[in-house]
């Protein structure tokens, strides 16, 4: 009976002390929630870009022919994402998808030319910069890769068409559907 109420004790001290933990670590989280509203807001500008852009990514590369067991040049056509989430006065922010991988990028934008560059973070063998034109709902341009020894085209060529909100919920209902 002794053990039974040592026991019982001990949890209910190792209880109370683990609540004790936790009710400083709340208190932690809420002095940096308040120094996050002390800092300063970044204005963003021109919010019509921003959206998800898609199409063909395209470059030259070798390529292998199993039937005559020879190498030639082809072009490999991929589908491309490009998701511009912020664009302050400074910077650009946003995302590149391609076969379900997908890289944060940051870069510039040139209002005078509507073009914008945008790197990659480069820690990635597939990393690049892409250098694009905006024209109405379209943008065009290349992609260059940071490290060329690493992927099979070093230089790409891209053309996307921006998607209405509309159609991409369509497709996430019909992803979710199947």
């Amino acid at each position: 009976m002794k053990i039974l109420k040592l026991t019982l004790i001990a949890l209910f001290t190792i209880g109370l002390t683990s609540c004790k933990k936790d009710a400083t670590t709340e208190e932690k989280s809420k002095d940096s929630l308040t120094a996050k509203k002390d800092s300063v807001v970044i204005p963003e500008v021109h919010k019509e870009y921003y959206g998800i852009y898609t199409g063909e990514f395209a470059g030259k590369e070798m390529m292998h022919d199993n039937e005559a067991d020879e190498d030639y040049e082809g072009i490999n056509i991929k589908r491309l994402s490009l998701k511009i989430n912020r664009i302050t006065q400074d910077s650009v922010y946003g995302q590149s998808i391609v076969n379900g991988t997908q890289r944060p990028f940051r870069g510039i934008f040139n209002e005078s030319s509507q073009s914008f560059i945008l790197d990659e973070p480069g820690n990635d063998k597939t990393d690049g910069r892409f250098e694009v034109k905006l024209k109405n709902d379209s943008i065009t341009g290349k992609w260059t890769a940071f490290n060329k020894s690493a992927v099979k085209a070093s230089l790409k060529n891209l053309k996307l068409i921006k998607k209405s909100l509309s159609t991409i919920r369509i497709l996430c209902w019909i992803k979710i559907l199947n």
